[in-house]
């Protein structure tokens, strides 16, 4: 239920089963498109900016994500203690990332980037591993992490971190309606690509990939996105003013950024 309205749950972790046991994960060889999975998460620079526990959340979800992938493959061996740990696992990560503070107060706090992270990973969660009910039920806030984003000061704050910026705004285009949340976030997502020269689907998923990202079960929703890129970068939005290439900081090319990619 707090996982439906993004609030704090109100009960103990005491049921987190933790992390699987050795002979689990013997069993999972996670396939090529997800060797890289949450890299990106743990580079120089984000790894400074983000808190100890954050990252340790992180890992666990790509855990589980390698687990989750796993149980999709037909000669997948479960065991019921198997199935009972993804469910338990899952639900704990997600009472970890609803229960994390949001410390951010001014604009361009760095703490601005782990929240927008956080919200963006819950969502992430609830599309792409829990039940598909949760897609709608989670939607409405979507405008949340809009609100965040708007706040934190993306012209300046986020260069360094563009690449999150890509996956969290592309989350936030695959959760939205059609409408002006989605051109919004569409937007976004085509000037930040376009920022990184990342504009084709191939290597839009290479940075996806070093964060969260599936592609069996996200190519559609991305090939329709990539599609529209033009659109969106044709079309003046006013209320998008963010990531134009003629107002990059001073000494932060399009070639430094993506290095640090």
């Amino acid at each position: 239920e707090a996982a439906q309205s993004l609030r704090s749950p109100n009960l103990p972790v005491t049921w987190d089963p933790g992390n699987p046991s050795e002979e689990t994960m013997l069993k999972v060889v996670p396939p090529d498109s997800l060797k890289a999975l949450g890299l990106g998460f743990f580079d120089n620079q984000l790894s400074k900016v983000f808190h100890a526990d954050m990252l340790e959340i992180i890992s666990a979800l790509i855990t589980l994500v390698h687990f989750t992938v796993y149980t999709w493959t037909p000669t997948a061996a479960l065991t019921p203690d198997d199935l009972s740990w993804q469910t338990l696992r899952r639900a704990a990560i997600e009472h970890r990332l609803l229960s994390f503070p949001s410390t951010h107060n001014d604009a361009g706090d760095h703490n601005f980037i782990q929240e927008c992270t956080r919200v963006a990973t819950l969502f992430w969660i609830a599309m792409y591993l829990a039940d598909p009910i949760r897609r709608k039920l989670v939607a409405p806030f979507n405008s949340l992490l809009r609100q965040t984003l708007e706040r934190s000061g993306l012209q300046s704050l986020w260069y360094p971190h563009s690449a999150l910026l890509l996956w969290i705004v592309t989350i936030g285009a695959f959760i939205a309606k059609n409408g002006d949340e989605y051109d919004w976030f569409a937007t976004i997502a085509a000037k930040v690509a376009t920022y990184l020269q990342v504009t084709k689907i191939a290597d839009l998923k290479t940075v996806l990939q070093g964060f969260c990202y599936i592609d069996s079960i996200q190519h559609q929703v991305l090939a329709k996105l990539v599609r529209q890129f033009d659109k969106y970068l044709r079309l003046s939005h006013t209320q998008v003013r963010y990531y134009d290439l003629n107002t990059s900081p001073e000494g932060c090319s399009t070639h430094a950024v993506r290095d640090s990619r």
